[in-house]
């Protein structure tokens, strides 16, 4: 049974004939099912590497031919679940927290409009980790003010994550970026993050 803090995910589907996916953990091993970690698949219809690209195809494939997808995710009952991308993980003092998860909870903030969330990390070089970043659109409530927003924003990601938020920024409408197809632009919007405000 799931607990009041569960997160409902939605199924890729079966794995494809002729196609294994496994999950792995940080040294390649393979996890057991039901349990979070990279994505990576090995089969019939598998490229055998990158073109004179021997440290391309080094990084992206395993010793025993698997390659790695970049996503995180896991499979259940024989369906596949893609929690995220690996690129995309805050890693804040060695606790990793999926920005979706932060996005989830400044969203159901009143003061934010929903979808327009954008959360990502940035190297600090002083503490040697990432800092938290996180910019959100408010509503045109004339009830709270920024200061009371971005306050409300930090409690929140502070109580229901236990993850203290280096950087909470109010940013004007529209001003997150997001792809042609309606999803959230991190690198986009950490790109613009640092070329405006840092």
């Amino acid at each position: 049974m799931a607990g009041n803090d569960a997160m409902a995910l939605v199924s890729n589907g079966p794995v494809v004939d002729g196609t294994e996916v496994a999950t792995l953990d940080d040294a390649d091993q393979i996890l057991g099912p039901g349990y979070v970690g990279q994505l990576a698949i090995r089969g019939d219809y598998l490229f055998s590497g990158y073109f004179r690209r021997e440290d391309e195809t080094a990084r992206a494939m395993t010793a025993d031919g698997w390659f790695r997808t970049g996503d995180l995710g896991f499979v259940h009952d024989g369906e596949l679940y893609v929690t995220g991308r690996l690129k995309d993980l805050v890693i804040v003092q060695g606790r990793n927290f999926y920005p979706g998860d932060i996005e989830a909870v400044v969203g159901r903030i009143d003061c934010v409009v929903s979808g327009r969330v954008v959360a990502f990390g940035v190297p600090d070089e002083f503490l040697g980790t990432e800092k938290l970043v996180i910019l959100a659109e408010e509503t045109d409530s004339p009830i709270n003010s920024s200061n009371e927003t971005v306050r409300e924003i930090r409690r929140q990601v502070a109580q229901e994550l236990d993850c203290v938020p280096g950087v909470v920024r109010i940013v004007p409408a529209r001003w997150i970026v997001k792809s042609t197809s309606g999803k959230l632009a991190r690198s986009e919007n950490s790109e613009k993050y640092l070329r405006q405000f840092v």
